[in-house]
């Protein structure tokens, strides 16, 4: 896996992006998110990126582990424009990036699962980690913290597949294409969040949620909700009925799975 910010600010031009951004690219890194936290002010985006993560980390503080050169990390600091609870949907407008970046360069099609993971064949293949640092009148700083399996993963905690799987050895995307491509599209689709926020993808998110009608647990501290699986609603909150009642619940606090 060579990465090349000159490769990947090349391929951003020659796509008609012409927004700006900050990269650094490592061989090793304890955390992109960390490391793009701990920045002071910026003015531009920043994207952080490495081959290895050493303390990785996913949703509700789970590790996040890989080998050198396994897992695509990347992760990318800018300014969303809205109000802190605006942001709760923004995570599903990243996890339609993806889908949207990935799916044109694999035959298996990409199912998305609430809040933010990309799935092939029922296994995650990437995963979405949204942190803030601060906030202010009407703008949220933000890192977004994405991981790509790029080599097999062995991982107890969850099945796992990786681009070398679902592709031939001489289909798999250029890493720093993709990359470009990830920023741009995340990047464009943030322009447009801070329009009308998740409103603006509840549509898209409709269209690929394949989970409505199932079955379903959400796990929320030790306790357990089971439901028929309702999709989500305008703001990106989860929704499940019980018997005839409904409940929503919103992303970073609990987990759904299916029973």
């Amino acid at each position: 896996m060579s990465l090349s910010t000159d490769k990947i600010n090349s391929q951003r031009i020659l796509s008609g992006i012409n927004q700006s951004v900050d990269m650094d690219i490592f061989d090793e890194l304890s955390s992109t998110n960390d490391w793009l936290l701990a920045l002071n002010e910026f003015d531009i985006p920043h994207v952080c990126i490495t081959k290895h993560q050493l303390k990785g980390r996913g949703r509700r503080g789970r590790e996040w582990l890989s080998k050198p050169g396994q897992c695509l990390c990347l992760s990318l600091r800018l300014k969303v424009h809205c109000r802190l609870e605006q942001l709760k949907g923004f995570s599903l407008v990243v996890a339609l990036a993806l889908r949207d970046v990935l799916q044109p360069v694999l035959e298996s099609d990409i199912t998305l699962k609430w809040p933010n993971d990309i799935l092939v064949e029922g296994k995650k293949l990437c995963g979405i980690l949204i942190e803030t640092t601060s906030v202010r009148s009407h703008a949220v700083d933000t890192v977004i913290g994405i991981g790509i399996n790029i080599l097999p993963v062995d991982n107890p905690d969850f099945e796992a597949i990786s681009l070398t799987e679902i592709t031939n050895a001489c289909d798999l995307p250029d890493i720093n294409e993709l990359i470009s491509d990830i920023c741009n599209k995340v990047l464009t689709d943030a322009e447009i969040f801070e329009q009308s926020y998740f409103s603006a993808f509840h549509g898209q998110w409709l269209d690929q949620d394949n989970w409505i009608g199932k079955e379903v647990n959400i796990y929320q501290g030790e306790n357990v909700h089971s439901g028929i699986y309702q999709s989500v609603d305008c703001q990106g909150q989860l929704i499940i009925k019980q018997g005839i009642e409904t409940k929503t619940f919103l992303a970073g606090e609990v987990s759904l799975r299916a029973q």
